[in-house]
């Protein structure tokens, strides 16, 4: 047994920190928040399981800088968690910790597995909603907050499917059943993207203040026949790159909804809900046109 990453992924989702994490044999997985050099880490051992938020930066400097401004706020952090926790500068390394234990585990124990993965996912998740507070700049944290939303939105509408693991801060991609019974997964045949898939809708947030949603496709191992059925949809909705050695096309986007100043969720989501129909528009249209 390793750490139990779809459980951790799911906890992270509104994050996205474990996002790019397969499952694994390894005893540690650690997810990332866009900092470089420091991460939230899952250890399951012998004799416990353990939360590392890891200041782990080439530069010792801003590691140690980091923990010490995270230290002088530690009565006011442990209060919002809860928990007491080992704090450890370690001044003889080039990083710094906080550590939060469970014990009474053991790795070797498939009973305690339940619980460990448990602890991970909501102690990790804990960790990181707090520390960032003091970590993130307020561009950082609107941009996390409307991640969160999308991502949200997506799992809530029926027939589309989120993948977290090729969603970033820019892209949140998921698919619906309509696109994919139009453009069929093509198996091992790896996509642009690494997956089987060779499609996906993209809520795109580039500046924070806007967004839309495109069809993105990707020829990379295409079939012939799918690329015919490409070349279709190109004859009906021009991408801008139509040329014949395309390597990705955008043939569809929604209109561009405005965020607002203040992130209104219900406001966001009506919008979003909009975009939403066209695409139930375009995939019938597109269907229709194409006989599929």
């Amino acid at each position: 047994m390793g750490i139990c990453s779809s459980i951790i992924q799911e906890q992270h989702l509104h994050r996205g920190t474990f996002s790019g994490c397969n499952p694994t044999t390894s005893n540690t997985e650690s997810g990332f928040f866009g900092i470089s050099g420091f991460c939230i880490s899952c250890i399951a051992n012998y004799d416990n399981a353990r939360i590392d938020f890891y200041l782990g930066n080439g530069d010792t400097k801003k590691n140690k800088d980091t923990f010490d401004m995270l230290y002088k706020h530690k009565n006011e952090i442990e209060s919002k968690l809860g928990i007491a926790l080992a704090w450890d500068r370690a001044d003889n390394n080039k990083a710094s910790w906080m550590c939060y234990h469970l014990e009474g585990v053991s790795i070797t124990n498939e009973a305690d597995w339940p619980r460990m993965a448990k602890f991970h996912a909501e102690w990790s998740d804990k960790n990181c909603s707090v520390m960032l507070e003091y970590l993130l700049s307020d561009e950082e944290k609107r941009f996390n907050a409307i991640i969160a939303i999308f991502r949200e939105w997506v799992q809530s509408k029926e027939g589309t499917h989120l993948d977290i693991a090729r969603c970033n801060r820019t892209y949140t991609r998921f698919t619906t059943d309509r696109m994919t019974s139009i453009l069929p997964d093509i198996p091992d045949a790896p996509s642009g993207w690494n997956t089987d898939n060779h499609h996906f809708y993209e809520i795109i947030n580039r500046n924070g203040k806007t967004t839309y949603i495109q069809l993105a496709i990707s020829s990379k191992n295409i079939t012939d026949e799918f690329r015919d059925i490409c070349d279709n949809i190109n004859n009906y909705y021009p991408a801008k790159m139509g040329k014949d050695d395309w390597q990705w096309r955008t043939p569809f986007k929604t209109a561009t909804i405005e965020l607002g100043d203040e992130l209104d969720k219900d406001a966001i989501v009506a919008k979003l809900d909009s975009c939403m129909q066209e695409i139930v528009e375009f995939e019938a249209d597109l269907a229709n046109k194409l006989n599929k």
